[in-house]
C-alpha cells in the first residue's frame, strides 16, 4: 500500500470518492462489524470533511464515544483508506452527519482484490457451509465480493482452522443458487456470536457473472439508503 501525504494528491483522491458517490465501509476500533457511509462534503478552508449517518445507525453512538474511525473504498477496483478524527456531529432532517478532520495520510493500492459491501437486511440471504466430519451449520450473509464471503453462524461452534476446506450453498436472491468450494480464512467469537469468512475456489463463469450483479446490487443499494446529497 502507497503512504499518500502531499495535500493536493489527498484531496484529488477525496474529490473522486465525492463525485463517484463511492460507497464508504467504516471500521471502528475493537469491533469487527462494518457500517457504510458516504463522503458529502470536502472543506479544504477549515481543513474537514462531512460524512454521512453510520448505517446500520448502531454505529452512531460507537462513533461518538470513540471519535476515530478507519474508512476504505474502492476506486476503479483500487483500495483506498485512511483515518479520520470526529471534530463535531449534528443532525439536518432527522438524518446524522459528522465533521471529520482531513486526513494527514491515505493508504492507496490493492490491498484485497475485491472490495466487499455489506449485505443489508433487505437482501437476507442464508449461507450454508458442510463442515469437516459431516455437519452442516446455516449463518446468515454479511458481505460478499468476487473474492469470498463472511458469515454470521445461527448457533455456537468450536473453533475452526484456517485454511479449512468447505462446501458453500446459498442462493442469490432472485436469482440462481450458488454451490461453490470455500476456504476458511478466519473464524471469530465475539458479542456479535460467530463469524466465519472464507475464499471462493474455483467459481465458473456463470457464478461470477451472477455474484458480480448481486455485489453490484448491493452496492447501489447502500448509496440509495444514504439520502443526503449533501450539507
Amino acid at each position: 500500500m502507497e503512504q499518500i501525504r502531499f495535500r493536493p494528491q489527498i484531496l484529488t483522491l477525496l474529490q473522486r470518492m465525492q463525485d463517484g458517490r463511492c460507497l464508504l465501509a467504516v471500521n471502528l476500533n475493537g469491533d469487527s462489524y462494518q457500517f457504510n457511509s458516504a463522503l458529502l462534503e470536502i472543506n479544504t478552508e477549515q481543513g474537514y470533511l462531512v460524512l454521512d449517518e453510520l448505517k446500520p445507525n448502531t454505529g452512531h453512538e460507537l462513533f461518538l464515544q470513540q471519535q476515530r474511525c478507519r474508512v476504505r473504498t474502492s476506486l476503479k477496483g483500487i483500495t483506498v483508506s485512511f483515518i479520520v478524527t470526529l471534530i463535531s456531529s449534528g443532525q439536518e432532517n432527522g438524518i446524522a452527519y459528522y465533521r471529520v478532520a482531513l486526513p494527514d495520510s491515505i493508504s492507496y493500492g490493492q490491498r484485497r482484490a475485491h472490495f466487499r459491501p455489506k449485505v443489508s437486511r433487505a437482501f437476507n440471504t442464508e449461507v450454508q457451509l458442510d463442515l469437516p466430519g459431516g455437519d452442516t451449520i446455516s449463518g446468515t450473509l454479511q458481505d460478499i465480493s468476487l473474492g469470498g464471503l463472511r458469515i454470521k453462524a445461527d448457533r455456537e461452534l468450536i473453533d475452526l482452522t484456517a485454511g479449512t476446506p468447505l462446501t458453500c450453498r446459498f442462493q442469490i436472491p432472485g436469482g440462481e443458487s450458488i454451490e461453490c468450494s470455500l476456504d476458511l480464512r478466519f473464524f471469530s467469537r465475539n458479542d456479535h456470536g460467530c463469524q466465519l469468512g472464507g475464499q471462493f475456489q474455483r467459481l465458473d463463469p456463470l457464478q461470477r457473472r451472477a455474484l458480480q450483479k448481486f455485489i453490484t446490487l448491493l452496492e447501489r443499494d447502500a448509496i440509495r439508503k444514504s439520502p443526503r446529497e449533501g450539507t
